[in-house]
């Protein structure tokens, strides 16, 4: 899997949100870090083809521009920050709607989709939500069941638009090893963070975003930065 933006640059209302951004992508875990308005959401929008963009993104040297919805939803599931939901539906139904883009040709969900949900209900903690009303769930569940939902996509590449919002402590931590766990799998995970804690690890890559344009990337082969310095860096 093999994801490349070449000089990126997003005009919104008159405003310069990203510029000249070029970033290259292979499976594994990448925090990307940056002010309010730095324009890290813009990014992700812009590999969901969400909004209009100038410059180029190829998906395994495929434009994405020529990837059909469908298509695409089969290589990016997508775990956003603010979400309308559904609350009339179970966490069940929800989870379920991310088998959508594996529909049969009739339309229909299979066996198979009902276990992918049933996997990753229990692999999150959260199977016994799965009879409540999504309406009914706090924000930590909440963020769970979002998250399970990307996951029954089973694309190659997983973004995250925030997802440790309205997390305690633990489920931060857990919500970390797990993003490991599946860069170790062979995902490719872009996760927008806040939080400084995760991104410490040498073992991710680092990229950081000030004012529209890159200003870090820390690989995992190089050496790990401290909390000041990435401060210093990214938001001063």
């Amino acid at each position: 899997m093999h994801l490349l933006l070449e000089n990126l640059t997003v005009v919104r209302k008159h405003r310069t949100v990203l510029t000249d951004v070029s970033i290259e992508f292979y499976p594994g875990l990448t925090y990307v870090l940056g002010l309010n308005g730095s324009g890290k959401s813009t990014l992700l929008h812009c590999l969901l083809k969400t909004i209009q963009f100038e410059g180029n993104i190829s998906l395994n040297s495929r434009n994405i521009r020529n990837f059909s919805r469908i298509e695409l939803a089969k290589q990016i599931a997508f775990v956003p920050q603010m979400q309308q939901l559904p609350g009339f539906m179970t966490v069940q139904e929800f989870v379920l709607m991310g088998r959508y883009p594996h529909l049969d040709s009739w339309g229909s969900y299979r066996t198979t989709d009902q276990q992918f949900v049933q996997h990753h209900l229990e692999s999150l903690t959260i199977d016994h939500l799965k009879d409540r009303r999504v309406s009914q769930l706090s924000g930590g569940e909440l963020q769970r069941v979002k998250l399970a939902k990307a996951l029954c996509q089973d694309t190659p590449i997983l973004l995250l638009d925030e997802p440790a919002q309205s997390l305690d402590p633990k489920a931060k931590e857990e919500l970390a090893q797990l993003l490991t766990q599946l860069a170790r799998d062979g995902i490719l995970v872009v996760c927008v963070t806040h939080e400084l804690a995760p991104v410490l690890d040498p073992q991710v890559r680092v990229l950081g975003l000030r004012g529209g344009r890159l200003v870090l990337d820390r690989h995992i082969d190089h050496a790990p930065l401290n909390r000041p310095e990435l401060i210093k860096l990214v938001y001063h």
